[in-house]
Formats: C-alpha cells, sequence, structure tokens
C-alpha cells in the first residue's frame, strides 16, 4: 500500500502548473490577479498539499477551497523566494553622472542609478533548498526585477537592465545578469520568458547574444579604473565569457530554428510572389 500511495503522489502535477488544484484556485478567483497563486510558496511537501487536497469534498466549496489555501500556501506572493540583494559594485555617484549636463537630465539619471540596489534580488538559501516549493527557476547570481507584480528576471527586459548597468560601472552584476540566462539555457536549451517554471512554454524576442555582445566590449573598453587592471590580465576575460557564452548562443539558436508542430519556426513556402521565409515565434 505504501509504494502504491508513493506512485500515486509521484504521479501528481506540480500544484502550480497544471491539475485541479490550480484549475480550481483560477476559476473561483480566489485572488484577484492570476498571477498571484502561481507565485506563492507551499508551506508543506508536494505530497503533503495533494493528501490534504484529497481530503476535500470535490468539487470543494468556496469556503473550503480557501481554508484549503490558507493553510498549505504561503500568505503572500513570492514570500521566502526571492530576498532583497545590494549589488556590491553600486556606486551612488558613477563617473557617468559628472559627463552629463547639470539640472534634470542629471537627476534623473542619479534616481534611476538609485534604483538598482531597490530591484536587486537573490534566490534566498530556503527557496534554493526546496525548489519543488515554489515556481523560481534556479539562479546562481542577483537579478534586478521590474519591480511590482513581476517579482522574478525576465528576459528582454534585462538586456537594457544589462545596458544600463554598463553604463554606470556595475560590470560584475550585469556580468551574473548574463550568466544566469546563459545557465537557462544550459538547463532547458533555451531563455524562457522569465525566469519562472510557467514561463518554460515560451520565450520573448532573443537579445542574449546581444547582451554577451554588449560585455565583450565593455571588456574591450573597461571604465578608466580598471584599465590597469585589464591590461594586466589581458584577454583571458573575454575568452573565460566565451567559453562560457558561446555553446550556450548556439544551442539556444538552434532551439529558435527548429520547425515543426509546437516549435519555434514558421517554414512558409515560395507561392511565386514571395521567396521561401523562415519565422520564429515567441
Amino acid at each position: 500500500p505504501s509504494g502504491r500511495a508513493s506512485l500515486h503522489t509521484m504521479c501528481r502535477p506540480d500544484p502550480f502548473l497544471s491539475g485541479p488544484i490550480l484549475a480550481a484556485v483560477q476559476a473561483a478567483s480566489i485572488f484577484p490577479d492570476c498571477k498571484t497563486f502561481v507565485d506563492l510558496s507551499l508551506l508543506v511537501p508536494p505530497a503533503e498539499c495533494w493528501r490534504r487536497w484529497e481530503e476535500l469534498s470535490q468539487p470543494p466549496s468556496e469556503e473550503q477551497l480557501r481554508r484549503f489555501v490558507a493553510s498549505v500556501f504561503s500568505a503572500e506572493p513570492g514570500e521566502g523566494q526571492l530576498e532583497p540583494w545590494w549589488p556590491e559594485d553600486h556606486q551612488p555617484a558613477p563617473a557617468l553622472l559628472s559627463r552629463l549636463p547639470a539640472g534634470a537630465v542629471r537627476e534623473w539619471a542619479s534616481a534611476v542609478n538609485g534604483l538598482w540596489p531597490l530591484l536587486g534580488r537573490r534566490l534566498s538559501a530556503e527557496a534554493a533548498r526546496r525548489p519543488d516549493r515554489h515556481t523560481l527557476l534556479e539562479l546562481s547570481h542577483g537579478v534586478i526585477v521590474p519591480g511590482g507584480r513581476f517579482r522574478e528576471a525576465y528576459y528582454w527586459d534585462s538586456y537594457w537592465v544589462v545596458l544600463g548597468l554598463l553604463a554606470v560601472d556595475m560590470d560584475a552584476t550585469a556580468r551574473g545578469l548574463v550568466s544566469n540566462l546563459l545557465e537557462c539555457v544550459a538547463r532547458h536549451g533555451f531563455v524562457p520568458n522569465g525566469l519562472r517554471k510557467y514561463y518554460l512554454n515560451r520565450s520573448q524576442p532573443p537579445l542574449l547574444t546581444q547582451m554577451v555582445a554588449a560585455l565583450l566590449a565593455r571588456l574591450d573598453a573597461p571604465p578608466e579604473r580598471e584599465r590597469e587592471g585589464a591590461e594586466r590580465e589581458g584577454a583571458a576575460p573575454a575568452l573565460r565569457l566565451l567559453r562560457e557564452a558561446l555553446p550556450a548562443l548556439d544551442a539556444e539558436y538552434g532551439w529558435w530554428m527548429r520547425t515543426g508542430d509546437g516549435r519555434s519556426a514558421v517554414r512558409l513556402e515560395a507561392d511565386g510572389v514571395r521567396a521561401e521565409a523562415l519565422l520564429n515565434r515567441y
């Protein structure tokens, strides 16, 4: 019996991604924002979650459903998942500010620069230890999140974040963001729309190659304060980045060029008016 119960539990889907729990919670509009539930954390192991679900009358009443959610899931989305992170390379007054016109432009740039520590996050030790209790993807480095209901990093958003970080000499933070995305390709074959499990069914316009190119351009022309050290190291940092990035970039390109049902490219045959074309969809 215990073996059958164990097998039964193992066959259960992730409650955040599919199955009757997700369907019931979203259909009942327990939360005004449908993103809220899938960003919660499990307070108990998944097997215990399913055990409690199966004790309910089916279908459960709305009151039963609300009590179940309150007892099994965290009270707030993102709770215990990402923790505040202050990037070590953040500077209150980067060199860029002194090169901008005094007044509104410089004040605006200074205000934007002050947002980096407010939006910095890193995976908590608890979330890393229990990946089956939330929907976040694994992260080796800190991230910059958009803020508000967007509690995780996103793919093409990260391109402009990387450019902004490089503009204020936060090279290490930018490198960490790019490394997270390269690791996503190594694990999943592509970069998803955002760094959560429920985004693994789609992507965004692929800008990872441009992010790597921006980092390489920076290594070719480091800030003045870092130039002497860069000259001593020579091409080593660029070579390390290329060795890490090229296999992932090649794999991502292959993912985008796959044709067939449910894949990332659609081939349009020539019809006498237009030439054959290949369209990518995300």
